[in-house]
Formats: structure tokens, sequence, C-alpha cells
């Protein structure tokens, strides 16, 4: 129902919750420089620091209190330590202590900060008030890189040992989408239509491209089926495709999108023969593409709604399309039936928008305005809420999966990540 990348992207988030990969040598005293790597100043600037083992990240023209001392980050990505300040002798980092410590006296996550308790869910302090709008991961000789993306051009890069601007060219505009194969393939796009691409090529260094007539129109939602088809979608019907593995990838655009129509959402079926893909967006709009190798066009489905839909999950297992979800405005839920191709509501019990639906373990999970977040169990049809302790948007989540346990993981505005 997953595909490797999927599964990978989980796992390296939750490595970096468990204190996975190296750090970077820890002060030695209050008065000392910490270990910090700053990055180039720009949209993306931040500081890693690491002081006595607490790790946080700090964006630039900001500071924090880590470990009992405050350390601001300049806005050249410079380290200055400063007084000791408030902590609570019960948090390892001025926080309350971490909620659900492992029963092996593991680490709790503390290098992405304090762990915050809250009804149903924990909250990770990544050390940033930027809103979260997308994340992704790719391998690279065994070693994999997470990047995520956000407004006023975040683009951080990390491989264990804090985060760091990944290199994109500077830009203020708000980075809405990130998708990553599993080497070191990736690419982002922006509001201002500009899409990024960064491909590994024999010989070649790893350099940022940008992909050749860029669409005008806004980028809200992205799909990458297939190593040579990368999908981008967005305002006024903004889908197109490009080939990421072409040193000179230029855009084309697919026909199916009305013009008045905005997609926000798009999510492929992966070992399928052949894979199908779903968009949804604004007036209830819904369309499928049959062949993601092939097909060049999407087709419309009735949805039976006009509200706005934000997300979309498509399921498949053992080769067969088991059910295809979407949500949207008002607590809409829409159900796919595989055998008819329609579409049916679910009653989710809340009326605030739904930004997000994703695969958990044994059901799925959406997540939306206000910190709403709910729950269906696999070959149900009920979904029960769940308390987030958080009153942001939620805007994506993620599986995680491991050899330790499960966890899912939701981020969103204002720098905020969840996990349970």
């Amino acid at each position: 129902m997953r595909s490797l990348s999927q599964v990978c992207l989980t796992l390296w988030i939750l490595c970096l919750a468990a204190a996975c990969g190296s750090s970077p040598p820890a002060v030695s005293d209050a008065g000392s420089t910490p270990a910090a790597t700053p990055s180039n100043p720009g949209s993306s600037c931040v500081c890693s620091i690491d002081n006595n083992g607490v790790k946080k990240t700090l964006t630039c023209q900001s500071e924090g209190c880590i470990n009992g001392q405050m350390f601001q980050c300049s806005a050249q990505g410079g380290i200055t330590p400063g007084g000791s300040c408030n902590v609570s002798p019960s948090g390892p980092d001025g926080g309350p202590p971490p909620a659900n410590p492992p029963a092996d006296g593991g680490s709790t996550g503390q290098d992405a900060g304090p762990i915050v308790p809250a009804a149903d869910w924990s909250q990770l302090d990544f050390g940033t008030t930027t809103d979260f709008a997308s994340v992704a991961i790719n391998l690279t000789d065994a070693t994999p890189t997470v990047y995520v993306v956000g407004a006023n051009g975040l683009c951080l890069a990390s491989t264990g040992a804090g985060f760091q601007a990944c290199g994109l060219p500077q830009t203020t505009a708000k980075l809405t989408t990130v998708s990553a194969s599993l080497d070191s393939d990736v690419f982002v796009a922006a509001d201002d239509g500009q899409i990024y691409y960064r491909v590994t090529f024999p010989g070649s260094p790893l350099v940022w491209s940008t992909v050749a007539k860029t669409p005008s129109q806004a980028v809200r939602a992205s799909a990458w089926p297939t190593p040579s088809r990368a999908f981008v979608f967005g305002a006024h019907g903004l889908a197109g495709e490009f080939d990421p593995e072409s040193m000179d990838a230029a855009f084309s655009s697919l026909s199916g999108i009305p013009a008045t129509t905005t997609v926000y959402g798009a999510s492929s079926t992966e070992g399928m023969s052949p894979d199908m893909l779903w968009a949804v967006g604004t007036g209830g709009t819904i369309a499928r593409m049959d062949d993601v190798k092939t097909s060049t066009a999407l087709t419309p489905e009735a949805s039976g709604t006009g509200v706005t839909l934000h997300s979309v999950l498509a399921l498949s297992d053992q080769g067969s399309l088991t059910e295809v979800i979407a949500v949207g405005e008002a607590g809409t839920i829409l159900s796919r039936d595989t055998a008819t191709g329609n579409w049916s509501p679910q009653p989710s019990g809340v009326t605030s928008d739904l930004y997000s639906v994703f695969l958990g373990i044994g059901g799925v999970y959406a997540a939306g305005a206000a910190g709403v977040t709910l729950y269906r169990a696999d070959g149900k049809t009920q979904w029960t809420p769940l308390t987030s302790g958080v009153g942001v948007a939620l805007r994506a989540g993620v599986l995680s999966v491991s050899n330790t346990g499960s966890q899912v993981f939701l981020v969103g505005d204002t720098g905020t990540v969840l996990v349970r």
C-alpha cells in the first residue's frame, strides 16, 4: 500500500527523533561557544546548536533557551551564547518531561527538542515558527536526507546532524511541495510557479537546476510515481509534467483540469499495472489518470460535492486498487467504491476544513484546521476524533515503521510537529 520512498521517509523522521546519526561535539560549560552549524544567510538561514547534548535549530535573527542558556542566531547564521535562562527541572530544555519514555531507557527525541505531552499526540520542538508545507526524503549511498520546505523560501535538509539550508537558489516565494527519489534526486516547487530540481548524473556535481517553460500558475501539489515523469498541479487549472532525468527538463501541460480549478492534492497508487493517479481541488473537482507512464490527460469523476477538496490518498495492495479517499472543506470526507467508481461521503463528525489524509498503522488518519485529527480503522467507515493539543492548521502526515515500533508524524503551521 506504500512505496519504499514513503517507508524510508518516515523511517528517517523517526531516526531524527531518536538521536540517530552523528552528533557535533557539545560545549563543556555555559561560557563556551556551542557546537553549531550555521547555514548561509538567506531566506532558509538556520543555526543548528548542540549545548551539552541538547540540540535545537534556530532560524536566523531569532533566539532560544537551550539547556538553561540563551543563544542568538544572527542574520548571517552566527551563534552568540548568552546568559542563563529559566528552565524547569523536569524537562531537558526548559520544557515539560518527555512524553511516553521508552521502556528500554533509550532516546526520547531530544535531538529534535523537548517533547510536549498532549492528550493523544506529543509535540516535537524543531526550533522554528516557520509554517511547514511539505517534506520528503531520498537516499544516497544508503544515507538518507530529509528535505523540509515551507514559507519564505524555507528549504532545509538533514542527514542526521541537524537541519541546514538545502542549497536551493535563494527565493522569498513560499515553497509548497517537495518530492524525492530513492537516490539523490529531488524537486521543489513554489507558489510563483518556479520548479527546481536536482538529479544525479554520472560524473556531474549535485547542483540545482530550474525547469524550462515554468508555468505562471502557483504550484500546490506534486506526485512522482515514475523516475522519468514528475507531475505538478496548482492554480488556474495547472496540470503538467517534466522529466527529472533530463539535463534540460522542460514543463509540458496535461489536459483534463478546468482553468477555473485549483488542484490542492494528488496521489498515485504503487505496485499496480498500470499505476493510477488522482487529483483533487476546488469545486469538488476529482480527476483520474489511468496510466502514470503513458497518459497525457486526466478524466473527471463526479464527486457529488461542490466544496474544495484539499488532499487525496490512493491505496493499493498486492497489485489491486483498494480505496481512494479525499478530504476537504467543512469536514468533508469522500470514499471511492473500487467496483463502481462512485464517490460517497463518510461522516467525519467535524466541521473544520481537512487538509491531509494519509496512511497509518491499521487505518487512515485525517488532519486539518485548528489542530483537528481523525482516525479510521481499516475496513470501517467511522472516523474517531483525536485530541492533538494544538490549535494550528496541520498540513501533512506520514507513517513511520521501524523494528522498534510504529509512529505517525504530523506537520503544520508555526513549525508544528506532532507524533503519535
